[in-house]
């Protein structure tokens, strides 16, 4: 079985968001902060937005940053990259492969 770490950063490179009690229900996770901890502390570029509602919490999204006009407004699509910005589009292995 994969790692919660793992895990959460497959789903945030898929292009989702996380927030904790999501985080709970697909992975188990009862400390969603503490692995988003680590997962910044390993170089991720995770940002975290705080949702005010009925109840306050974080919702937790990978920053991908556009290789060509370093814009952050992209898509990810099957793991094909794309700028919302420019049109720049690339391959999820070349991003992370070339971190």
């Amino acid at each position: 079985m994969e790692s919660q770490n793992k895990q959460i950063l497959s789903h945030l490179r898929n292009g989702n968001r996380l927030t904790p009690l999501e985080a709970l229900t697909l992975f188990n996770c009862f400390r969603l902060s503490g692995r988003i901890y680590d997962l910044k502390k390993s170089g991720h570029d995770i940002k975290t937005t705080i949702i005010n509602g009925k109840k306050k919490f974080a919702e937790y999204s990978l920053v991908i940053t556009c290789k060509k006009c370093y814009g952050e407004n992209t898509t990810n699509t099957n793991g094909l990259l794309q700028c919302k910005d420019c049109g720049f589009a690339w391959t999820e292995k070349y991003d992370y492969e070339n971190r």
